[in-house]
């Protein structure tokens, strides 16, 4: 009903839609230039075009450029090279896997052409798709569909593919008339399909076991229907049955004199707690005094510090860095305290006892350029001093090339890379403290050497205000 409905709708919406006349689509047709930008850019004009006729089609879009279809990659190529790109693969497989344009390019040619070339490969014939018969045959090895998909998942999904994808409602039927049948077959199904298996059926099947874990074991069915009567019903038809008790633990087993030998091998509590938890929880559930009776011969460790052991650990650093850094568990028990359990009062101590570290003023040109002159090269200035070294870097991106220049124009480093567009601005900064040439190049030769390599047109637009009194070599 609802396809009908939906069909109806269709047709009406369809017949009063209003019609595009044969001018509107010459119109929009006469925009464009080539047949391929129509179709990207209006393809709608470009369908209705087609379904007045061929005719039609050809007359409206004769002004339009086809573009002609590029050869492909494998037709520009000789046999030769042709058989030297196939045969670096083993076998027709391989082939048809890591290169499918040419293996479509070879099947066009026709069978004699694909084997001429090909004959040096080995053949291996691609996987076809199950047929229905080959379902079939599968799916008759199984007795359900839970059964076949996990028994091959293939010939699962090709017969899914076919139901869902291909509306092959035939052979869905098939399998499902033979599962069916097979579970009618089947006794313990039939057993299970039975409308109720009545109270007396359930104590005589009960009776024949001696244990409740022989009865789950031997007669699960039997056991999950008195379940379902309720507790009072499942406990008079198990009265009977014996309940085996809880065994005792390993430690509950043991002597005191065992148990004290097995403790002993430990040095102190904190180790019998890592590497026997169970044997501590087991000691430990037994109270303080059997606990301190059994564990007298183990030194006691305390498993965390306390609020003085804490203050103790933190008094023998300087800064708060420093006792992070030197004892990360005593660092982690303050952190505990403060964020868990609320002890701001202990964390105000330690910080009031130990001082941040204390933060430097900034460097000084003069500073930077002091220290930049201990290094010969860049790469050592950069690994001995990284927090000066970007700070150069850094007022060198802002714009501040001579502080750059001065601190390493004595270091001897790989040529200056070439300088980029936005950079202008900040060499004309530069060059502008100069006279004439010859003092720029003596006191910038790094900046020189990276003007230089935008070429001359370039390096004599930023230098022409300055006296050329430098031969420049190119």
């Amino acid at each position: 009903m609802r396809d009908l409905i939906k069909k109806i709708l269709r047709e009406e919406l369809f017949e009063n839609r209003p019609k595009v006349s044969d001018e509107e689509i010459r119109r929009r047709i006469s925009k464009f230039e080539t047949l391929m930008d129509l179709r990207k850019y209006d393809n709608a004009t470009y369908v209705m075009a087609k379904r007045r006729g061929e005719d039609f089609f050809d007359e409206v879009t004769k002004d339009l450029v086809r573009k002609g279809i590029k050869r492909t990659r494998w037709s520009n190529m000789s046999e030769e090279e042709l058989i030297q790109m196939i045969n670096k693969f083993t076998d027709t497989n391989a082939l048809r896997t890591y290169e499918p344009l040419l293996y479509n390019f070879l099947r066009t040619k026709g069978e004699d052409y694909y084997n001429k070339m090909t004959q040096g490969l080995k053949r291996i014939k691609p996987r076809l798709r199950l047929t229905p018969d080959d379902i079939l045959n599968i799916a008759s090895q199984y007795n359900s569909f839970s059964e076949l998909s996990t028994g091959n998942p293939s010939a699962y999904n090709a017969l899914r593919n076919r139901y869902y994808k291909m509306g092959d409602k035939e052979l869905w039927d098939k399998v499902v008339n033979m599962f069916s049948k097979k579970v009618q077959q089947d006794p313990y199904m039939e057993e299970l399909t039975e409308v109720r298996v009545s109270d007396g059926e359930i104590r005589a099947r009960i009776k024949k076991f001696k244990t409740l874990l022989d009865l789950i074991k031997g007669d699960k069915s039997a056991y999950y229907a008195a379940k379902r009567r309720g507790k009072d019903f499942f406990e008079d038809v198990t009265k009977h049955l014996v309940r085996q008790k809880k065994e005792f633990t390993r430690w509950s087993g043991m002597s005191e004199k065992d148990l004290l030998k097995m403790i002993n091998k430990f040095s102190d509590t904190n180790s019998l707690r890592t590497y026997e938890p169970l044997l501590y929880i087991f000691l430990r559930n037994k109270g303080d005094e059997y606990y301190d009776k059994m564990t007298q011969g183990l030194k006691r460790i305390n498993s965390r510090l306390t609020p003085d052991d804490i203050l103790n650990i933190a008094s023998q650093y300087n800064t708060f860095s420093e006792f992070t850094l030197g004892n990360p568990s005593a660092h982690a028990a303050l952190m505990y305290r403060y964020r868990k359990l609320g002890d701001k009062e202990l964390r105000d101590k330690v910080e009031n006892m130990l001082p941040k570290r204390e933060v430097r003023d900034a460097y000084t040109d003069d500073e930077i350029i002091q220290i930049a002159s201990k290094y010969p090269t860049l790469k050592s200035f950069s690994k001995s001093e990284p927090s000066i070294y970007s700070i150069l870097n850094k007022r060198r991106d802002k714009g501040d090339l001579k502080l750059f220049n001065d601190a390493t124009k004595h270091m001897n480093r790989r040529k200056p890379a070439m300088l980029k567009d936005n950079e202008i601005d900040s060499i004309k900064s530069v060059i502008s403290q100069y006279d004439n040439l010859k003092d720029f190049v003596e006191n910038e030769p790094n900046l020189f050497i990276s003007m230089k390599r935008r070429g001359p047109t370039s390096f004599y637009d930023l230098t022409k205000d300055l006296e050329q009194n430098y031969d420049v070599k190119w």
